[in-house]
């Protein structure tokens, strides 16, 4: 699992448009970068830093939602798998 988990990370950070600017994404695979929620976090600190504006309401807004289904996908997991923990640990 380890294994997986770096290679998975390492991906993760090269498909964020970290080290070099979306535009150089091209038009038709843009819609991928909304999936990533480390993009909207990325972008929000170059708003930030590199524009000195607020981040887009947009962009906060997903960052919040991604957020919201996050811990209600892993409230449901945890309430549905709980009994299971006292076996494993």
């Amino acid at each position: 699992m380890a294994q997986v988990l770096g290679l998975a990370m390492t991906l993760w950070m090269f498909l964020t448009p970290i080290f070099y600017p979306p535009e150089a994404i091209p038009p038709h695979l843009k819609w991928m970068l909304n999936l990533n929620p480390m993009y909207h976090v990325v972008q929000a600190y170059r708003d930030v830093i590199i524009e000195q504006q607020l981040p887009r309401l947009a962009q906060v807004a997903t960052l919040a939602a991604m957020a919201c289904t996050a811990f209600l996908v892993g409230h449901w997991f945890f309430r549905r798998s709980k009994n299971a923990f006292v076996d494993v640990l």
